[in-house]
């Protein structure tokens, strides 16, 4: 479900390494903000951060080519490189697996 229009989900998450999560209700999150203004306000600028790295993402992906893609995805997320499968970054990225073994072979040629 998603927290601010009590409907389901579009999207789904895959963790890449162990992980822990909290399921909270709209309800609950509230009382916290009352309880506590300044996990509200770190709430709330997590959330401008959030927007503005979706802004950019989206950008790139409508305007970046696949090797410009590629370069900030190593820049971004260097370590994630060597650690994720290859379909999984090329689906990140917005490509098919084949333009990334290119756009690799075209960055280890020059």
């Amino acid at each position: 479900m998603t927290l601010f229009y009590n409907d389901k989900s579009l999207l789904g998450i895959e963790s890449l390494s162990h992980s822990k999560i909290m399921i909270i209700e709209q309800s609950q999150l509230e009382k916290l903000f009352s309880k506590y203004p300044e996990f509200g306000l770190k709430h709330g600028m997590n959330l401008q951060n959030r927007i503005a790295t979706l802004q950019k993402r989206i950008f790139g992906l409508l305007t970046l080519t696949a090797k410009e893609k590629y370069m900030q995805f190593i820049k971004d997320y260097e370590v994630f490189e060597k650690i994720i499968p290859n379909y999984q970054i090329a689906s990140f990225l917005g490509i098919t697996p084949e333009s990334l073994s290119r756009v690799r072979k075209e960055i280890a040629n020059s």
